[in-house]
């Protein structure tokens, strides 16, 4: 095709496209805006930002390509936003491209919105209504976006603190909302209005959910790379965020949080020197990746959409509480400080397993899970609660149990030694016996038989011989 021809059907093309936008309306429009935002940014020349309270967010958004503004030059920040603008924003901030498969009525993937849907699914921050669709076109209120970031940010409930009292108009916000506005305004995510009301139902802005969400994110690192001083360190007031793979920290102080995101996919993480005083939310990283070095994490939150992650502690390392509500590998390698402290398991989804290397103070079962403990593990307690029935906990030879506490049916393998197991139920097993036996706060003196035939090894049953009180 020579030049000129192109250049006519070009210009067909274009007259083609306008006049579909035409006949569409705003919708097509608005499809065009975030399409377009990838691959055509508007500068950050907004024509109608300066003097508005969000200029420096909205310009420092655009300049990281995260937003962009409309074709005459404009960013609308007051103009509402909907849910699937929304998740459209959210999902750009913390790079998330892993995708869920779509399971609501009115989500075509013809839709310009279907990949955007299918990310914040994945990511697990929405689900929907009760009638099994999403709304995306439905504009969102200040109470559902106060409800995504909630689950976005992993954050928990404040069962004995009340925030939200303090608001002119706390009676308006729905029962189902609450805790959620409680917990982002404890956090300093959302505040009130002048006038002090929350207004709930309020259609949050654009200019609102950039304020937001840059609050949320706070520092980014989203490109490979190296970050930090040299030598010395470096603080960092707020969160850090980091969105990509093959990013390493260093000689950081982060005041706030930090979230290694699912953008990270099943890429790397390292952190050398780095001093975290929140909390760090891990949802992003594989099977060999986020690594930890002469490091300080107050507490550790891990929570992988799918998939297991892997975190190794190293050198003076020392993470203080961690909280598995998915599938992890916690390892300590050639470690001179603390290495992990306690370790909840809170497991979301049925079927995902743990496995565990190196010193632990105390693991709490809380949730149904297989659990490997593996190398020369010692674990000083470890329980599982009423609620983890079905566990089962496979100890490799070597590994070392000082207390074990069964308040719930479980299966123990392995050839591991247990000093000391607090059985609190009629269904247990065990394929080595622990060295004490406590049923029902009673000593139990064993005796062990093996059964079964069939030449290929049986099971071993226990009798009761005698009781000791």
């Amino acid at each position: 095709m020579n030049c000129f021809k192109w250049r006519i059907y070009s210009k067909k093309l274009i007259v083609c496209v306008l006049a579909l936008a035409l006949i569409l309306g705003s919708g097509f429009t608005s499809f065009i805006a975030y399409a377009d935002n990838a691959t055509n940014e508007q500068g950050t020349g907004f024509s109608d930002v300066e003097g508005h309270w969000a200029k420096d967010q909205v310009l420092d958004w655009s300049e990281k390509g995260l937003v962009s503004g409309y074709d005459d030059g404009t960013f609308k920040p007051e103009r509402g936003v909907t849910r699937a603008e929304f998740i459209t924003f959210v999902n750009r901030a913390y790079g998330l491209t892993a995708k869920a498969q779509l399971d609501f009525s009115d989500v075509s993937p013809q839709d310009w919105f279907a990949d955007e849907v299918a990310k914040a699914a994945a990511a697990g921050y929405i689900s929907g209504y009760d009638d099994g669709t999403m709304r995306p076109a439905a504009e969102i209120s200040r109470l559902e976006a106060a409800v995504i970031l909630y689950k976005l940010l992993r954050l928990a409930s404040l069962e004995n603190e009340s925030w939200i009292d303090g608001f002119n108009d706390s009676g308006s916000i729905a029962s189902w909302g609450r805790e959620y506005v409680n917990s982002v305004v404890a956090e300093g995510y959302f505040s009130g209005y002048p006038d002090g009301t929350f207004k709930p139902d309020r259609v949050i802005t654009r200019a609102e959910t950039v304020a937001l969400l840059s609050k949320a994110v706070g520092t980014l690192y989203n490109a490979p790379g190296t970050y930090g001083p040299e030598e010395g360190s470096q603080t960092v007031a707020g969160n850090v965020t980091v969105s990509v793979s093959d990013v390493t920290l260093q000689n950081l102080v982060i005041e706030g949080d930090l979230f290694l995101t699912a953008g990270i996919g099943d890429g790397d993480f390292e952190a050398y020197g780095v001093v975290v005083k929140g909390r760090t939310i891990v949802s992003g990283g594989g099977e060999d990746s986020v690594v930890f070095y002469n490091s300080s994490l107050e507490e550790v939150i891990v929570y992988i959409a799918d998939g297991m992650v892997r975190l190794v502690a190293k050198g003076d390392t020392d993470i203080g509480n961690i909280v598995l509500q998915s599938g992890a590998y916690l390892q300590e390698e050639g470690l001179t400080g603390d290495g992990f402290g306690n370790v909840q398991v809170q497991m979301l989804k049925p079927g995902e397993s743990i496995e565990l290397e190196g010193d632990f103070d105390w693991v709490s079962i809380e949730t149904v899970v297989e659990v490997s403990i593996t190398g020369d593990t010692r674990i000083g307690e470890l329980e599982v609660s009423g609620g983890a029935e079905g566990t089962k906990i496979d100890t490799e030879r070597g590994t070392v149990i000082e207390t074990l506490t069964l308040d719930s049916a479980t299966d123990v393998t392995g050839q591991g030694t247990i000093k000391t197991a607090y059985v609190n139920t009629d269904d247990y097993s065990f394929d080595k016996e622990p060295d004490e036996v406590i049923v029902d706060g009673k000593k139990v003196e064993e005796e062990k038989k093996s059964s079964g035939g069939g030449g290929g090894g049986g099971v071993e049953e226990k009798q009761v011989s005698a009781i000791s009180v």
